[in-house]
């Protein structure tokens, strides 16, 4: 059984040693909760579903500078050949993608009336093989027809009469109803020229381009039927086991409708998506880097304290053993010891990582630290505490009886 008469009076001792531990314990709990909440986030972030099939998908840019009534045959072109290659599957040219970063957004309107239902929403410029390329599917309507499609030039301001939106962006407008039918004014409805756009399909939802500003609609994504000219984005899919193939011969294809033009690096989606989040998995590695630093330094901290504490204790051990005491009863007189230090530190550590939690909410917008994660780093600072506390406590289990006889 363990005596508590002892480890209060060695703590009262050694009060100084024993508070400056506790406050590192804290503080490394207060820090450890947070770093913990934050990691579980960015792995949320970083596991968020775009709304395609990821795989065999790849992405290049290309910027031509023939005259602007010669593009769209040179845009035919293009995908004519690219489509033709071994191995694609399907292929379109567009302004934006997924996870993309840059793109177009304009808002939407039920009608020109100022009350009139609104919503924001991303624009992809698409044709009929966007879906099919995307991995997306209707959930009702149809598809775009060749006869959809047309021309966009770099100055025109008309949209398209037909568009297809996601489920997303049709539940903000039409809450439950078949948006199906209905039609929308899309940027600017005061413009004499406005004219609405009818909604032709709805799709299973993709994500926008953006995170953080628009996090309120990221699935809020208008497809609309135009080629836009004067530069050009392709998105292409590729059947399982060619993509290596088809992006090695990307390049060269494009430069064989056109060699004065400037052609990319094909980039496979998983790339995109890597670089998207790039700075997520950068604050991943931190938090978990700073979480073993603080381990460690906590560790080595209560493991010389212990040490110290052992060595100036070394005559009044062999007197207790000299007494009748176990190798197990030191053994757990420590281990208690520091449990109780451990204790304390932590009772600080848990308004300690609250105070932190509630300014990091203010500050940068975080959710409220949820009390798992500080039940879970409480238990991690007893694991570390214990772990560091095991060695010097077996040295001084080890001190034998006839210590208490010699001299100091």
């Amino acid at each position: 059984m363990i005596a508590l008469g002892p480890i209060f009076s060695s703590l009262k001792k050694n009060s100084l040693g024993a508070l400056l531990i506790a406050l590192q314990i804290a503080i490394t709990l207060a820090i450890l909760a947070n770093s913990l909440h934050i990691i579980e986030a960015r792995v949320n972030t970083l596991a968020e579903p775009t709304g395609l099939i990821e795989d065999n998908l790849f992405s290049f840019d290309l910027q031509t500078a023939v005259p602007l009534e010669a593009q769209p045959a040179e845009r035919e072109a293009d995908l004519s050949k690219l489509r033709a290659l071994p191995g694609v599957s399907s292929a379109y040219a567009t302004n934006a993608l997924p996870l993309g970063w840059s793109g177009w957004s304009m808002g939407l309107r039920l009608s020109k009336e100022s009350d009139s239902r609104e919503a924001s929403s991303a624009i992809y410029f698409a044709d009929q093989h966007t879906i099919a390329t995307l991995g997306t599917s209707l959930l009702s309507g149809r598809n775009f027809s060749a006869q959809d499609l047309t021309n966009r030039g770099p100055q025109d301001l008309s949209w398209p009469s037909s568009i297809i939106v996601t489920e997303s962006l049709a539940t903000r407008l039409f809450d439950t109803q078949d948006a199906v039918g209905k039609s929308v004014y899309i940027g600017d409805v005061d413009s004499p020229s406005a004219s609405p756009s009818t909604i032709v399909g709805v799709i299973k939802d993709v994500r926008s381009p953006w995170r953080g500003w628009n996090d309120g609609w990221l699935s809020q994504v208008l497809l609309a039927p135009q080629n836009l000219l004067g530069s050009g984005r392709f998105m292409v899919r590729t059947q399982a086991g060619q993509m290596a193939a088809a992006m090695g011969a990307v390049q060269e294809t494009m430069l064989s409708v056109n060699p004065e033009r400037v052609v990319t690096e094909p980039k496979s989606f998983a790339q995109t998506r890597a670089s998207f989040y790039r700075n997520d998995t950068a604050m991943v590695a931190m938090l978990v880097a700073v979480i073993a630093a603080l381990a460690l330094v906590t560790a080595f901290g209560i493991f010389g304290m212990v040490s110290f504490w052992v060595t100036q204790r070394r005559k009044q051990i062999g007197t207790r053993r000299a007494l009748g005491a176990t190798k197990t009863d030191i053994l757990l007189h420590f281990m208690a010891e520091n449990f109780l230090i451990v204790s304390i530190g932590i009772l600080l550590g848990w308004a300690l990582a609250i105070g932190l939690n509630i300014w990091l909410s203010r500050s940068f917008e975080m959710e409220r630290l949820g009390f798992g994660w500080i039940m879970i780093g409480s238990l991690g600072v007893y694991l570390v505490g214990q772990l560091a506390t095991l060695y010097p406590a077996r040295e001084a289990a080890s001190v034998a009886p006839v210590v208490a006889t010699r001299g100091a």
